[in-house]
């Protein structure tokens, strides 16, 4: 019988006990474990506040989008003429067109080149799974922000928190564009419509945050003087249904949060609402429901437009190669809402590219044209290669083993807009608590 005793707490035991060198056989110094972290997910905002009108191919290269426009109401008072005195007066009433025109546009996502070597020996072996879903989710933010921008630019008016008028300001108009964007992309401000030089024109004058008594004063304007209709159950969704018969606010948590503190509120709410453990709630003196924002338009004090996120590229921070708020965004004083009317602006679905570049009668292997958003995995690349002639010379070469892929997509944009004034930005000082 083979000795089974094991090492005990007996002094000669222990010390004739031999044991094997633990780094005998090899071994790693470390094993992996992957792990998951819960990330905020991003929603889209915009586009259940927009109706929708299809692009008709082959009637040119924009859209003419064409809408009768009332006679407008030219008096306070009637004095119809006595029916037996003087001859009728008459009112000549005439129907004018209101013309648009709109251009439709494209933008690409690509991912990395991936080599099959990664996902052949390596321990995280999802590289291209993850690429594809992120490129998913950048692609919705991007159709999102696509439209808040050209909303942003294209608003004839802004509103100005703490401004002196307390009201409605003519603002430049337009497209916008990007051409002021740092190489590092640190910050976007456009050249043209809301420029640098006007924001930094207006922006001494927003002293306020966003406060109920503001809220109140710019729906009055919608109301009144702008005329801008409030959502009814043919703009909004089935699952939007408490839209209906009001604005809606599209702001920020923290604009949102803010509400609780706002001295209006405070010294009017209810009795029984308990702000302190069920924080404020319930639309806004009955004609304003809210829509919370990820991620809002933010302004820094010279009039630009910060990165929201950035990629921690310290390697002594805790954090390294992770994405997170990028300190300026964070620290940018000034921040945008949005109050929206019913029938402001229409998105545009492009649809399918001409059917001879993306139909059946494309050859197999050949690239079918597409811009419908679909995430490709594509290995129709040239790589570069070394000649090996020691010289160090690059000549390129086919893909035809299929070493590597990578992904690729292409969506198209367009906004119509139908009546600009009925969404109107407000520019408001940050604020967080009292």
């Amino acid at each position: 019988m083979p000795n089974t005793n094991l090492p005990a707490l007996d002094k000669n035991m222990v010390q004739d006990w031999t044991e094997q060198d633990v780094n005998l056989y090899h071994a790693l110094s470390f094993y992996f474990a992957k792990m998951q972290v819960g990330i905020k997910e991003f929603w889209p905002t915009w586009s259940k506040l927009l109706g929708s009108i299809p692009w008709k191919p082959n009637q040119g290269k924009q859209m003419k989008a064409v809408r009768k426009n009332p006679s407008p109401h030219i008096r306070q008072f009637a004095f119809p003429s006595k029916i037996f005195d003087t001859a009728p007066k008459k009112d000549l009433i005439d129907v004018r067109e209101v013309e648009v025109l709109v251009d439709i546009y494209r933008h690409r996502f690509e991912s990395p080149v991936f080599n099959f070597q990664p996902s052949f020996k390596d321990f995280m072996k999802d590289h291209v799974a993850a690429h594809s879903k992120d490129i998913a989710e950048k692609m919705i933010r991007y159709e999102d922000i696509y439209a808040r921008g050209r909303i942003f630019h294209e608003s004839p008016f802004v509103f100005l928190a703490g401004a002196s008028t307390n009201s409605v300001t003519n603002a430049p108009w337009g497209v916008g564009d990007d051409t002021l964007r740092a190489l590092d992309n640190a910050y976007q401000a456009s050249a043209t419509a809301k420029s640098v030089a006007w924001f930094q024109s207006v922006l001494p004058s927003v002293t306020s945050n966003l406060t109920f008594k503001n809220l109140n004063v710019l729906t009055s304007i919608m109301e009144n003087d702008l005329r801008v209709p409030v959502f009814s159950g043919s703009d909004v969704g089935k699952d939007d249904q408490g839209l209906t018969g009001k604005y809606c606010l599209v702001c920020s948590g923290e604009a949102f949060n803010q509400f609780m503190f706002d001295p209006w509120m405070i010294a009017n709410k209810p009795i029984d609402l308990d702000i302190v453990h069920n924080g404020w709630k319930g639309s806004l003196f009955g004609k304003v429901t809210c829509k919370i924002e990820d991620l809002p338009l933010r302004v820094a004090a010279d009039g630009t437009f910060p990165a929201p996120q950035l990629r921690e590229g310290s390697s002594t921070a805790y954090n390294y190669d992770e994405s997170t708020n990028s300190p300026i965004y964070n620290a940018a004083p000034f921040e945008i809402a949005f109050l929206v009317g019913a029938q402001g602006y229409d998105n545009i679905p492009v649809g399918p590219p001409p059917a001879p570049f993306s139909g059946g009668s494309v050859p197999e292997g050949f690239g079918k044209m597409f811009w419908n958003g679909e995430i490709l995995m594509s290995k129709n690349l040239l790589l570069r290669v070394d000649d090996g002639t020691g010289t160090g010379a690059v000549v390129y070469d086919t893909n035809e083993y299929g070493d590597y892929l990578h992904l690729i997509s292409q969506a198209t944009y367009g906004i119509l807009p139908r009546q600009r004034r009925n969404i109107i930005p407000i520019i408001f000082a940050r604020k967080r608590g009292e």
